[in-house]
C-alpha cells in the first residue's frame, strides 16, 4: 500500500492511484482508510464503475449497506456488462432477506459471466 500512498502524493489528481490505494487498504482490512482513498478516486473519476464496486465492498464491510447498495447500482449505471456489482447486490439482498430481489441480481450476474455460487443460491432459494 505504501507505493500507492506515495503515488497519491506525487499524482494527487490520478484517480487510479487512489483506487489502487483503496483496494490495497481494503485487502488488508483497513476499511476506514480505504473508504477515504476510494471516495477521492470517485471525486476524480465519478463514472468509473470498477472504483464504485470496490467502494461498495468497503461500505458493506463497514456496515453501510445503504451506501454499498448505492455504489453498486451506480457501477451498473456506468457499466452494466460487469457481473460483479450484480453479484454483490445479490449477496447484499440475501443478507437482508430480500430473496426475490437477490435472485434478480444473481441472475443478472450469471448472465454476465459470473461463476455460480451454490451457497448464495441456497440462501436465495424460496
Amino acid at each position: 500500500a505504501q507505493a500507492f500512498r506515495n503515488a497519491t502524493v506525487i499524482e494527487s489528481s490520478n484517480p487510479y492511484a487512489h483506487r489502487m490505494l483503496g483496494y490495497c487498504l481494503m485487502e488488508t482490512g483497513e476499511y476506514g482508510e480505504a473508504l477515504e482513498a476510494l471516495k477521492r478516486s470517485v471525486d476524480l473519476a465519478p463514472t468509473n464503475a470498477d472504483t464504485r464496486i470496490i467502494l461498495g465492498k468497503v461500505q458493506f464491510e463497514l456496515g453501510d449497506e445503504e451506501g454499498a447498495e448505492r455504489e453498486l447500482k451506480s457501477a451498473i449505471d456506468f457499466d452494466d456488462a460487469l457481473p460483479e456489482p450484480y453479484f454483490n447486490l445479490a449477496y447484499l439482498y440475501a443478507k437482508q432477506g430480500k430473496k426475490e430481489l437477490g435472485r434478480k441480481y444473481y441472475q443478472g450476474a450469471m448472465e454476465r459471466g459470473a461463476e455460480a455460487d451454490l451457497d448464495l443460491e441456497q440462501r436465495l432459494a424460496k
